[in-house]
């Protein structure tokens, strides 16, 4: 009854200023206040729903308790200034943290969605209590920007088992995820553009410890058993997504007033992100998936942040060049995924071959041995993938 009536008080009216600053002060700040917050984490832990046994009543509490939050949230985002310095915003947003951690993405996606609110608010976005959170945002969205769709139906994962529950048909399922993702990659684009390098140096040391022990707990990798949705492709899939979003808000920082400061921001930034993208260019990879993903975040970087450095441009030119897999048509899934790898790498160095036209034009006879001598050496065996990243990138932040 305590959440209906929560619930109904702070729900969204057309009329945003339904509240005065005098009733604003006296129904909406107490909520931000200690004893509220205490009284809120009791109530959301004890409607945490199983999914081994989902009690349908308390988890559409759970669910309506998350939008109530939503909701009080949105009131903080709108009038921050009416909140009093004794509120306990600290308790709020750690709150609101444990909620996007929810195994119910239904439930978790109300709060994804008022992060991505929270971190464009002038006011907001560079208090204490948020950018103290910055590194589990992160997190968070590194583990859940991973492509639940092609996880297996059956599968017993927690955020499956809610997932097949809340949704009844694929457009459905499809429609929510892409939502899902969508947030995400907004909160990560966020908190790269307010926060460029410490955001990108943790990001990009996320990704490393992943690619590092990407088949740990997973069996080796065998052509037998090939699968285009095995966990170490999803896994690096996510880090690739959230590295992207990432770069989309390095753009829109970029577009910022220019300062001495900020150049040199630029220029750490830039480096970090050459140094990782060459150490990952040294890795060898056996999944044909894997290399493609890995091909494609690299073009990205050398066509968005890197698009000025032409000779690291022909480095991942060389690279895709040299891309060799074994073709295998005894197992028709890998031998497909080789495929279309092949194809994938040709139109990526028409791509860069494209953009960077000039410079390639200068070293034509060097790209013209390459490729001679990689037909003459034919397709080459791959080791594995989980050797990783060998050191993460310089932070030169304090300098």
């Amino acid at each position: 009854a305590a959440v209906e009536v929560l619930y109904s008080l702070y729900y969204p009216r057309k009329d945003h200023s339904r509240f005065s600053d005098d009733e604003f002060k006296e129904l909406v700040c107490p909520m931000y206040q200690d004893h509220a917050i205490q009284l809120l984490n009791r109530i959301y832990e004890w409607s945490a729903v199983d999914s081994e046994d989902i009690d349908s009543d308390k988890y559409l509490l759970a669910k309506k308790f998350s939008e109530t939050i939503y909701n009080i949230g949105m009131l903080l985002q709108e009038r921050p200034r009416l909140v009093p310095e004794t509120s306990d915003l600290d308790g709020f947003f750690q709150l609101l943290v444990k909620i996007a951690t929810n195994q119910s993405l239904h439930i978790s996606i109300v709060a994804l969605h008022l992060w991505t609110k929270i971190l464009i608010s002038d006011k907001l976005c560079t208090c204490n209590p948020v950018t103290s959170l910055i590194p589990q945002l992160l997190e968070i969205c590194s583990h859940r920007m991973i492509k639940y769709e092609a996880l297996p139906e059956d599968s017993t994962n927690p955020s499956i088992v809610f997932l097949s529950y809340d949704t009844d048909t694929m457009p459905e399922k499809h429609n929510f995820l892409g939502n899902y993702a969508r947030f995400c990659a907004q909160i990560v684009g966020s908190i790269v553009e307010n926060q460029p390098v410490d955001a990108i140096y943790h990001i990009l040391s996320q990704a490393e410890q992943v690619i590092t022990h990407l088949y740990d707990g997973e069996p080796a990798f065998k052509v037998e058993t090939y699968s285009k949705s095995s966990v170490p492709f999803l896994k690096l899939d996510a880090q690739c997504n959230v590295i992207e979003a990432g770069l989309k808000g390095c753009g829109k920082w970029l577009l910022t007033q220019s300062s001495p400061e900020k150049d040199h921001h630029n220029e750490v930034m830039l480096q970090n992100l050459k140094v990782w993208c060459e150490r990952m260019l040294g890795l060898i990879f056996e999944d044909p998936l894997v290399k493609e993903r890995v091909i494609h975040l690299a073009v990205g970087f050398t066509t968005g942040p890197l698009k000025q450095d032409a000779r690291f441009a022909f480095k991942v030119f060389e690279y895709i060049l040299v891309t060799r897999y074994p073709d295998n048509l005894a197992f028709t899934t890998y031998s497909d995924a080789v495929k279309d790898l092949q194809t994938f790498c040709v139109h990526q160095l028409q791509k860069l071959a494209m953009r960077f036209s000039d410079y390639m034009i200068t070293i034509y006879d060097e790209i013209e041995r390459k490729v001679n001598q990689g037909y003459q050496r034919g397709p080459s065996a791959t080791r594995r993938a989980s050797r990783g990243v060998s050191a993460a990138p310089n932070h030169q932040m304090g300098e």
